[in-house]
């Protein structure tokens, strides 16, 4: 799945059916996922006949991979600009502000994401070539900032896979686990309260905050706002 080659092309002039169409997956996707993702449905609800879907895309594998990228876009170019350090900022409260965006990015799309999983776990062709494509991207922008931190002495010696196993399960975690109630009929009645427990910014912020202090080189250390 030519993932890559999209990434020009979702930024491109379009036109208002265009438009549509992929606005129209963008909301169907959170239910369908990759696997159950209809043509005919995407159409319908963008208000286009089935002739307008095929002169903008050439497949349905084409039109997934499109509609993701455009999701999944907008988030890296803020990684992208975290990374590179501002001036004043020490890596590690550049980790944090990565963390707390990934964690609102969790967030936001938690019903998409937990579909995609399902996709994976399922190997849907599509969905497997859009996570080869997309979790290398995600650990190297976290990956370069935990070993940056590490050579600062600003979190502990630890191999970088097992720090950056630590922050993700922080940040997507409590997501997921509010997807799952959302999802299933019997956990629907609870699923408010996942969502004030875990999904606020106080609460998400906090998770970082307590991955972070779990990483600090001293369990006395103080000094994880540094």
């Amino acid at each position: 799945m030519r993932i890559r080659s999209e990434e020009s092309s979702a930024s491109r002039p379009r036109g208002e059916s265009e438009r549509r169409l992929i606005r129209a997956a963008r909301e169907i996707l959170p239910r369908t996922g990759i696997a159950g993702l209809k043509v005919r449905q995407v159409a319908a609800r963008a208000g286009v006949n089935l002739g307008v879907f095929h002169y903008h895309f050439r497949s349905r594998s084409e039109f997934c991979r499109r509609v993701l990228a455009e999701i999944y876009e907008e988030p890296f170019r803020r990684f992208d600009a975290v990374v590179v350090a501002p001036a004043g900022r020490s890596p590690l409260q550049r980790l944090r502000h990565m963390m707390e965006a990934m964690a609102r990015f969790a967030r936001e799309n938690r019903a998409l994401g937990l579909a995609l999983l399902r996709d994976v776990l399922n190997e849907d062709p599509d969905a497997i070539g859009f996570m080869q494509w997309h979790l290398p991207r995600h650990m190297q922008h976290v990956g370069s900032l935990v070993a940056e931190c590490q050579r600062a002495g600003l979190i502990r010696k630890m191999p970088v896979p097992v720090a950056m196993s630590i922050l993700g399960a922080t940040v997507m975690a409590p997501s997921m686990e509010t997807a799952i109630f959302e999802r299933l009929g019997a956990g629907r009645a609870a699923a408010p309260v996942m969502r004030h427990l875990l999904l606020t910014d106080r609460r998400l912020d906090e998770r970082v905050e307590l991955a972070l202090r779990a990483l600090a080189p001293d369990r006395g250390h103080a000094g994880t706002r540094a």
